[in-house]
């Protein structure tokens, strides 16, 4: 007889085996399916966000999901999902819809870097950008790490920020001197007054400006070096629907240092029953923030350009987190009667601007006379920049 200490031993062997045995059966009753190899065998929120998956399940209350084959001879296929809540569900696939979920994470995929590429270029670590998410939220942080699906920020005060590339709306970097002030980017210094810069307007970007009463311009940047766009002059008063004048605008402008770019820009007006217009090259130095622009421009009427040019000078410094002075200065000559003369005609002013809006205020100034209040203008700058 065996002693009663093995016996026991060997009865809890037994139950043991049976155990195991019943549950390793009922475990190889399924086996995970990788449904693609960028999501692996489990489908966590981020990735259900950033590959539009499964629409019928709320992605706040997400937690993570995992397809699931039946080993049976009707190899069902089941979406086990877990929620934040602690709730189960499940959803039988079929074959096709599994191969649709398949598909549909390898064209976002390609989507998705396809914008990457194209619009934000080598990020760089340890710069600091300026970040705003599909849902609104802004916020100024140093780019610590990144990956195929997510960027790691480090934002002052609030520490360590994850972002999906996916909730990008924009994503700007910042100049040394805007990320030590806590400056947001205000526009690419693409303006003073009147006068363009050699600074482009970049791929997506839209600037519209109302200046005066009736005098509306947009530009819109078609890549990081040429953009296009219209003035429309409505004259108020009697008869004044003769005196409408459109304006079509276009520059193309190239980076040849970090500080330094070279541009054109041209502009032709149908006004009067008239066509005219300008021709300038452009040289501008300095940021977005600080600049200093130089050229020389011809005046085009009556078939013809003219023979004398006009040099145009001027420049922007941001003061203030807001504020920003600005001149611009044009020198020409006349010939009034084989009389020779030069002229001097400028404004400076003031530009009041948040990330989007800006208010701008300028002072007219010539030789010989007293300044006089000559500019208002509003502008607004929308567009994704990536």
């Amino acid at each position: 007889m065996l002693p009663s200490f093995l016996r026991g031993l060997l009865l809890s062997s037994g139950v043991y085996l049976l155990f195991s045995t019943s549950l390793q059966a009922q475990q190889a009753a399924v086996r995970v399916l990788v449904v693609s190899p960028l999501v692996g065998e489990t489908i966590d929120q981020q990735e259900k966000r950033y590959y539009g998956l499964f629409p019928y399940f709320s992605t706040a209350d997400f937690d993570q999901a995992r397809f699931e084959q039946s080993l049976s001879p009707d190899s069902t296929i089941t979406l086990q999902v877990r929620f934040l809540s602690g709730t189960s569900r499940s959803r039988v696939f079929t074959p096709a819809q599994f191969a649709q979920v398949r598909q549909s994470i390898e064209l976002r995929q390609q989507e998705l870097a396809g914008a990457g590429t194209s619009s934000t270029g080598a990020l760089q670590y340890g710069r600091s950008y300026a970040v705003q998410t599909a849902d609104g939220t802004s916020f100024v942080g140093v780019l610590v790490t990144e990956r195929p699906q997510e960027l790691d920020f480090d934002v002052k005060i609030l520490g360590p920020r994850t972002v999906p590339r996916a909730d990008i709306r924009q994503l700007e970097l910042l100049t040394p001197e805007q990320a030590r002030r806590g400056w947001d980017p205000v526009g690419n210094g693409t303006r003073v007054f009147g006068m363009p810069t050699a600074r482009p307007l970049r791929r997506g970007e839209t600037l519209v400006q109302a200046a005066g009463l009736l005098n509306v311009a947009a530009s819109h940047g078609f890549s990081d070096r040429l953009s296009a766009g219209g003035v429309l002059e409505l004259p108020v008063g009697p008869g004044s629907r003769s005196y409408v004048s459109l304006t079509l605008t276009g520059k193309y402008a190239v980076p040849v240092a970090e500080k330094f770019h070279v541009g054109m820009y041209g502009e032709v007006t149908r006004a009067y029953g008239l066509l005219f217009g300008a021709v300038y090259g452009l040289g501008t130095y300095g940021t977005a923030d600080h600049n200093l622009t130089a050229g020389v421009g011809y005046g085009y009427g009556y078939g013809r350009f003219g023979s004398t040019p006009v040099v145009v000078l001027g420049g922007a410094t941001r003061i203030l987190r807001r504020l920003s002075l600005l001149n611009e200065t044009y020198i020409y000559e006349t010939n009034v009667f084989g009389v020779k003369q030069r002229h001097l005609l400028g404004l400076f002013g003031a530009r009041v601007a948040a990330s989007r809006l800006s208010g701008t205020l300028g002072l007219a100034y010539s030789d010989g006379s007293a300044t006089a209040p000559a500019y208002l203008e509003v502008a607004y700058r929308f567009g994704q920049v990536k």
